[in-house]
């Protein structure tokens, strides 16, 4: 097709007219077939969007870091496009990038950031904002460069199929495939017509029943002008910057959210993940308990109170500010380099903002450290306490205490933390178990709604700072009369938790064998089915090794004093519908 439309095109004969430049992507086959065929010099632009994508594809290849990979896309795009149609200008910028990223700026301009700061330079999109060292990485990344910079010729005019694209997409809508159009004689009217509409727009109709000398209806032109009046707001509201850094930015949300999302989903959708030996599951999960290890006496512990602060709500979201204070009133505060943006809700929350790679609080820069040298520093603020410590949040359970532990296992810390701290406590149940009377009016546990009732003195306005939280909450805890006794008590060891969380895997698991039932009983059924062990797998080897009887007496057998699921007749009668007799 291409060697027709450039070497038998009868309207470019017609016209004495001569394509002279082919932009496509780097298949040499297309090309080499013009040039044989054509009399004129044939040139050859590369397609930026193909150029930049092989690119990409070449980074995959040697396994980077999602980080590393945005990085020198960046790079690769901002030289391009910078220094478009400058083949020389293009050359020299793609070379700099691999020396500038290992800390060789020897071929910088000299009015660069970096030529002028040397070793104190900053690498604000780099891990860790310092340079890369691998000289491995090095060798092959200057590979791929080379590649591009010596085909600068062919990438300097920035080159784009998309109009093709466009039209392509245009023919597909007026020929749809679900139709054979291919094999009708209305495929060159529906041809014609995507050539007018991308040429004149979609008042082209008009156009033709001018020539015609026919009157258009006064609906349908009114029809016309408004979908042209669309087709030019969109083009320019796409064509706008704002556009399309906010389509950048949905980008990222969207991988974030997907990344989020498979890790949430874990391995529950794994091929197999519902073989399990039935008997052995169900002895081990039909009463899926907490081995809770004893904590030490209360005399021997230290009660210290601590928060966090978080780029979002999701247990995947980074920390941001770790504070602290114990019973002497000794303070610890840090705050955390984050990997990710904060999210709209938590800057609002919290004050906290990143831009350009820095953390501000309340529009001030604030000094961070990595997420391990944090871990670190809150450890030795622990172990100079000299005793085993009991971590105090509130709302804990379910936000601070998680995520701390989180932490301290992706930085590997673990033993050493435990060897410190020996539980958690929570004061949210306390405080409710306190005042009844608050939570019979519905009225909020937050820490600010506390504050704002018990505490007048309190500027409210300063809280939703980890360390200012901190130190509201002991004034309550004093305020209430909730001393370490009653912390002790609701306290939890840290191998409870992390038992519990890993029976909140199996439920989770087990559960999304059962989602097809989905439409037979109701999600807190199936969530009281999964945790008590039974899954898709167990249902089946139970129905086919004893019947509807064993369903039943699955669901009715009696465990702890309890039916083990229902003995409620009507969702009985269910289970009789989907495992009937045989």
């Amino acid at each position: 097709m291409a060697v027709e439309l450039y070497t038998k095109n009868v309207l470019l004969e017609d016209n004495g007219a001569a394509l002279n430049v082919f932009i496509g992507d780097d298949d040499s086959s297309t090309i080499s077939a013009i040039r044989r065929e054509s009399r004129v010099v044939i040139d050859k632009w590369s397609d930026f969007n193909h150029t930049k994508k092989n690119f990409v594809n070449d980074l995959y290849e040697l396994k980077l870091s999602k980080a590393l990979i945005e990085y020198f896309s960046y790079k690769f795009s901002l030289a391009i496009k910078m220094n478009k149609g400058d083949e020389l200008a293009i050359k020299k910028s793609l070379d700099q990038i691999v020396p500038h990223a290992f800390g060789d700026h020897s071929v910088c301009s000299d009015d660069r950031g970096c030529k002028i700061m040397g070793d104190t330079y900053v690498y604000l999109f780099l891990p860790r904002r310092r340079c890369l060292t691998d000289l491995n990485l090095r060798a092959d990344l200057t590979s791929i460069i080379a590649r591009f910079s010596q085909n600068a010729a062919k990438i300097a005019q920035c080159g784009s199929t998309q109009a093709n694209e466009s039209f392509n997409n245009l023919v597909a809508l007026k020929n749809p495939k679900n139709k054979h159009y291919g094999g009708s004689s209305s495929l060159n009217f529906r041809v014609a017509a995507s050539v007018c509409q991308k040429n004149y727009g979609y008042d082209y109709t008009s156009r033709i029943l001018q020539r015609l000398k026919v009157k258009s209806m006064f609906i349908s032109e009114q029809y016309r002008l408004k979908q042209k009046k669309l087709a030019m707001q969109n083009s320019a509201r796409k064509s706008s910057n704002k556009f399309k850094k906010g389509r950048q930015s949905l980008k990222k949300v969207r991988s974030n959210e997907s990344s989020k999302s498979k890790k949430k989903e874990g391995t529950s959708y794994k091929s197999g993940m519902g073989l399990y030996d039935v008997s052995e599951l169900i002895d081990s999960n039909q009463n899926i308990l907490i081995v809770d290890e004893s904590l030490p006496p209360l005399d021997e512990c230290h009660i210290v109170l601590f928060d966090l602060e978080t780029t979002g709500l999701s247990i995947y979201d980074d920390i941001v500010q770790i504070s602290a204070v114990n019973s002497s009133n000794e303070v610890f505060n840090c705050y955390i380099s984050p990997s990710r943006p904060m999210t709209k809700k938590a800057s609002q929350v919290t004050g906290l903002t990143v831009i350009d790679g820095d953390l501000y609080f309340r529009d001030e820069k604030v000094n961070t450290v990595s997420a391990e040298s944090g871990a670190d520093s809150f450890l030795h603020y622990i172990e100079n306490l000299k005793g085993p410590v009991i971590l105090v949040a509130h709302n804990g359970f379910r936000f601070d205490t998680p995520r701390i532990i989180k932490l301290i296992s992706k930085v590997q810390k673990m033993e050493r933390f435990c060897l410190s701290v020996k539980g958690f406590s929570d004061t949210l149940p306390i405080f409710k178990k306190k005042l009844p009377e608050r939570v019979r009016a519905k009225e909020k546990f937050k820490i600010s709604a506390l504050a704002e009732s018990f505490l007048p003195n309190v500027d409210i306005g300063c809280l939703h700072n980890a360390i200012d939280d901190v130190r509201v909450m002991k004034q309550l805890l004093v305020h209430q009369k909730i001393d370490d006794e009653l912390l002790y008590k609701y306290a939890k060891s840290i191998s409870s938790i992390q038992n519990s969380a890993a029976n909140e895997e199996i439920i989770k698991m087990n559960k999304a064998t059962l989602e097809i039932f989905k439409n037979d009983f109701s999600n807190q059924m199936l969530k009281k089915m999964a945790s008590n062990g039974i899954n898709y797998n167990i249902l089946k080897e139970c129905y086919e090794k004893n019947g509807q009887e064993g369903i039943l007496f699955l669901f009715t057998e009696n465990v702890n004093e309890k039916p083990r699921v229902t003995k409620d007749k009507k969702i009985l009668d269910t289970v009789k519908k989907l495992f009937p007799k045989k």
